[in-house]
């Protein structure tokens, strides 16, 4: 969650040692601070579960990429949750992002809020 403003996606491939980002505000400087943050965090749990390795050596082989660029775009200032959802749903089923994946206003025109909000309610234990 970025300044509690505005959510982006993050996914860690253990099998690949990679690290990727997707932001719906696109590409920014500011998104590498999450990249290392997350590398970083990993390195210091290698160093707390494996300590008779090399933390340095292993963490070295990671690589990090904002694929920001190939996120579906969001252009209000709002709908940052949804996106984040919608790409960690895709994510999972192993589908790849693309910018021309779905657009904003398919949130609207296939009741995705209230598909969330029913899934969210369905899983709860509160119902």
């Amino acid at each position: 969650n970025h300044r509690n403003v505005h959510w982006l996606c993050l996914k860690v491939s253990m099998a690949n040692k990679s690290i990727m980002l997707w932001d719906s505000s696109g590409v920014k400087e500011s998104n590498q601070l999450y990249l290392n943050t997350m590398l970083r965090y990993l390195k210091d749990k290698f160093r707390a579960t494996s300590p008779q390795e090399d933390a340095d050596d292993w963490i070295a082989q990671w690589t990090t990429l904002d694929d920001s660029a190939n996120c579906p775009r969001q252009y209000n200032g709002y709908d940052c949750g949804v996106f984040t959802i919608v790409n960690m749903t895709l994510l999972a089923q192993n589908i790849p992002l693309s910018n021309t994946l779905y657009e904003e206003q398919d949130f609207q025109n296939l009741d995705t809020r209230r598909r969330i909000a029913y899934l969210l309610w369905e899983a709860s234990s509160n119902r």
